[in-house]
């Protein structure tokens, strides 16, 4: 967000935030992490290697996935639930990590939200995070009421301070 209270759409797609991804360890329940490779970065042609770690208790999962599953409040590779999530206006709001909760406070807490044209970067419109968030988040009446959700999530976060 600018010192204007704007937040500009940078073409950030739907899939930007996908890797690391904070999830609830399902051993030990604290903060574990799970990583993909690359996009272009197969495990032989069957899919794309993750893994899932937690330094808490050594937990460990390594998995060849062959699709994403987006828009839920578990991680995209493995199913694992989210650590940041909280309740918020009869919702759920979520964030798979510290980047994307802070596109999410940037685009939220903007007085005014200005959305780019399609470049060759980001050729489609509605494949961009900014598109695709749910009316509930970004309706005015809603905003003090996300935007504290949007903190309480922040207050989850493994000793990582705000971006400046």
């Amino acid at each position: 967000m600018t010192d204007d209270g704007r937040a500009r759409d940078r073409g950030v797609g739907v899939d930007a935030f996908t890797t690391p991804v904070l999830v609830v360890c399902p051993r030990c329940e604290a903060t574990a992490r799970v990583v993909a490779g690359p996009e272009g970065q197969r495990d032989g042609g069957a899919g794309v290697e993750v893994r899932a770690t937690c330094t808490g208790c050594g937990y460990a999962r390594a998995e060849s996935v062959t699709e994403r599953r987006l828009g839920g409040p578990e991680d995209p590779w493995l199913g694992l639930p989210l650590r940041l999530t909280t309740p918020c206006c009869g919702e759920v709001l979520w964030a798979r990590n510290a980047d994307h909760l802070a596109f999410l406070e940037d685009w939220i807490g903007a007085r005014l939200r200005e959305r780019s044209e399609p470049s060759a970067a980001s050729p489609l419109r509605n494949r961009r995070m900014a598109s695709r968030l749910p009316s509930w988040m970004l309706a005015a009446s809603n905003r003090a009421a996300v935007v504290a959700g949007l903190a309480r999530l922040r207050a989850l976060l493994p000793q990582s301070p705000r971006r400046a």
